[in-house]
């Protein structure tokens, strides 16, 4: 895992501004392209682009500070402008992650349960509303449940699950060994024979 999660996860925040799409990462970038942080100096491959979750996976990083500029909550120095060196193509960074820990999906922070995945406000400019309804279970207690009508759910109500928790979770579902009772190994033997016999 730490191979094949090497490096950062790079999250750009699209906007629209007077019909100008600014950061979307439709049509920018191309696969194998070294990426670089303007003013972090950082370099790296661009391996993978997620243009849903709004995501740069870089790897093979080196030079500058070793790590991509990217956090909203900080107030100075919190993003910064990378650049592709092939194609010049440019966005702003919104939040930066190592690898393992970035989000493989979002879902909403009350559906601690199904953790059904939903779409975070933060990669759909000027979504539309969103509709919550309370559901009561046969057990008495209450779900938060949404209608989505075009929209997507603020970043606030919305948890993620990582790359890291995904694979051990799929990893786990995998483990799980099942086998044929042995009193049936029988059976299932005289009835292949009878059928490939005739």
């Amino acid at each position: 895992m730490a191979k094949e999660y090497e490096g950062y996860v790079i999250e750009v925040n699209p906007k629209i501004t007077g019909g100008v799409h600014e950061n979307s990462l439709s049509g920018k970038f191309k696969l194998g392209e070294t990426i670089k942080g303007l003013s972090s100096q950082t370099t790296g491959i661009l391996k993978k682009k997620n243009v849903d979750m709004c995501q740069l996976v870089v790897q093979n990083i080196s030079g500058g500070t070793g790590r991509y500029i990217g956090d909203p909550t900080l107030i100075n120095d919190s993003t910064e402008l990378i650049r592709g060196e092939t194609t010049l193509d440019t966005v702003d960074t919104y939040r930066t992650y190592k690898y393992s820990e970035a989000p493989y999906k979002y879902y909403l922070e009350t559906d601690t349960t199904n953790k059904e995945p939903v779409t975070n406000a933060l990669h759909i400019p000027n979504a539309g509303a969103v509709e919550y309804v309370n559901i009561t279970n046969e057990d008495g207690s209450i779900t938060r449940k949404y209608n989505d009508y075009g929209g997507s759910i603020s970043d606030s109500d919305v948890a993620f699950q990582t790359y890291r928790n995904y694979e051990f979770e799929l990893n786990e579902s995998r483990s799980k060994i099942r086998y044929v009772d042995p009193a049936h190994i029988e059976r299932f033997i005289d009835e292949f024979e009878e059928l490939v016999g005739q």
